[in-house]
């Protein structure tokens, strides 16, 4: 197998979380190749990861405390001030130039950092992939400074994407987000997917046991479980009025909400249980540290993500917790394929309290759910699949099937 040098870059990267920037590095590592990440010394999660400061910044190397995994090199480099959430990486050429890589793999394909990599392709040699997570409701950039700024990224590709050799949308949505803002050609896009550490996110009647009695669980009690940044787009109010129709029809439910949530919005959704009668079973966890999560899943009965797509509704299916998803979103087809998770019409409480209501009630299909969901992850949605088709499309070997039309 012919070793690669493949570096990654991302604005912000927080170890000890299951994004994909933690995760296909390291998955990539595992089987031989030279990684290293490129980042900014600022981090995204200041407030909830105390050791990155936003002063001090230095040009020199720096390994991440919290890094207990050798086999990928952390290099933090100063950077501009945030704007809008996005820096620019300051001497990221002369670091890559140093690094020599076969592979620049940027994520973000709006992102800075991503023209960064695109202006210093030709002249450093690297063979260029740009991935990107965007999809409508984080894109915000219909008018103003963001609607400008989209253009200049446009008008940018129009010029220099012959040096990028592919963009890796993750979800459907983010190729629609390259193809139409951006105005990337059909062929160059090729959709890889997100994943859950199959390893680490698994079935465990013992962790079931143990978090449950931690968390003050009865056996009749139907715990509800939904985790992840909690905000507005995740539409989780739509879930606590759910419940609300459902409470006197079922056993006790406890609504465990576990993940960072702004302040106004714990509020928000704490008066609205209290004002529809469930306030009592609301429980709200703070961030939960990645290794822990399978546990919280382990002890649920039902995982619930009532709004914008997120990874961690594949780790909780990964683990076979029965699950209700969205009808409407495309980066779930797979899911729907499968038969893997229960579908509901997205934004209606009545719909989504009728999903849970049938999980609860009927184990068959719990059942059938939970192989189904553990299945699809093992051979399709784990980590170890998403990297084998990376790696692939690294060396050109891209499947017909997986470009976008």
């Amino acid at each position: 197998m012919l070793c690669l040098r493949i570096a990654h870059v991302i604005g912000f990267y927080t170890p000890g979380l299951g994004y994909e920037e933690n995760c296909l590095p390291f998955e990539q590592a595992k089987r031989g190749h030279d990684v290293c990440i490129f980042t900014s010394r600022r981090s995204a999660l200041r407030n909830v990861f105390g050791w990155l400061s936003d002063t001090g910044q230095s040009q020199s190397p720096q390994k991440n405390p919290t890094d207990h995994d050798d086999a990928v090199e952390i290099i933090r480099l100063s950077s501009t001030p945030p704007l809008y959430g996005q820096v620019l990486l300051r001497g990221l050429r002369p670091a890559l130039r140093k690094f020599e890589p076969d592979v620049v793999h940027s994520h973000g394909g709006l992102s800075p950092h991503s023209m960064q990599c695109v202006l210093h392709a030709k002249s450093l040699g690297y063979s260029l992939f740009i991935d990107d997570h965007s999809h409508e409701l984080n894109l915000h950039a219909e008018t103003g400074v963001r609607a400008a700024y989209v253009g200049l990224v446009a008008a940018l590709y129009r010029a220099f994407g012959n040096r990028v050799k592919a963009f890796l949308p993750v979800t459907p949505s983010a190729a629609n987000i390259l193809r139409e803002r951006l105005g990337i050609p059909p062929h160059k896009l090729v959709v890889i997917g997100l994943g859950a550490d199959d390893q680490l996110f698994a079935p465990s009647g013992e962790q079931r046991r143990a978090r449950r009695q931690e968390l003050g669980l009865r056996d009749k009690d139907i715990a509800i479980v939904s985790t992840g940044k909690l905000t507005p787009a995740k539409e989780v109010g739509i879930l606590v009025e759910a419940v609300s129709m459902i409470k006197n029809s079922l056993n006790p439910i406890r609504l465990i909400l576990a993940g960072h949530i702004a302040e106004s919005y714990r509020v928000e959704l704490t008066r609205l249980a209290d004002r529809l009668g469930v306030g009592e079973g609301l429980v709200f966890l703070p961030f939960v540290p990645h290794a822990e999560l399978p546990s919280f899943y382990n002890a649920a009965d039902v995982g619930v993500w009532p709004g914008a797509h997120t990874i961690t509704a594949l780790e909780a299916l990964s683990t076979g917790l029965p699950c209700a998803l969205p009808l409407c979103d495309n980066a779930y087809e797979a899911i729907r394929d499968w038969k893997a998770a229960l579908g509901f019409t997205r934004g209606d409480p009545k719909s989504l309290a009728d999903a849970i209501t049938t999980l609860v009630h009927d184990s068959d299909l719990r059942s059938k759910m939970s192989k189904s969901a553990r299945e699809l992850v093992e051979s399709k949605l784990s980590w170890k699949v998403i990297c084998e088709h990376t790696l692939q499309v690294y060396r050109g070997g891209v499947p017909a099937r997986n470009e976008v039309g």
